[in-house]
């Protein structure tokens, strides 16, 4: 898992490689309604059809010795 900081980190990388990454995948959203928020209302999960452009772009993050 990520830290906030490498997460702010990798996002910042994305967008200086592509400031379109966020379509590099068709993404589908998912009700979970066994699980559900403090409010009561049902969770949502993004599901992306396509990872691989971003696992390899993480591949490349991690290379270049970011934190």
């Amino acid at each position: 898992m990520l830290s906030y900081q490498q997460t702010l980190d990798f996002v910042n990388y994305l967008m200086s490689k592509d400031p379109h990454y966020p379509a590099w995948s068709e993404s589908e959203e998912y009700k979970d309604l066994t699980q559900r928020n403090e409010a009561g209302n049902p969770i949502w999960y993004l599901i992306l059809k396509k990872p691989e452009p971003f696992y390899d772009a993480y591949l490349e993050f991690k290379a270049k010795g970011t934190r």
